[in-house]
């Protein structure tokens, strides 16, 4: 692995911030299935700052319908 890939690599405590969520919403996403995708090497979690881009991406909307049918909104 190349050291550019391995700076795209972000630990659970950077990538949280990044996406703007808390790291504890990430370590439930693990436990559900959800949220996305994640390296697993020993104990240490880790995810691509592509994934992380994915993610983000997969997110976006044009208006809050859209997000409550497809995100489930709306709490």
């Amino acid at each position: 692995m190349s050291a550019e890939a391995r700076e795209d690599l972000f630990e659970t405590e950077r990538a949280a911030p990044y996406i703007k969520h808390a790291a504890s919403t990430m370590h439930r996403w693990r436990v559900e299935g959800s949220g996305p995708p994640y390296i697993k090497l020993g104990r240490k979690v880790f995810y691509r700052r592509a994934d992380l881009d994915a993610f983000l991406d997969s997110r976006i909307v044009t208006s809050t319908s859209e997000a409550e049918a497809r995100l489930g909104g709306g709490k």
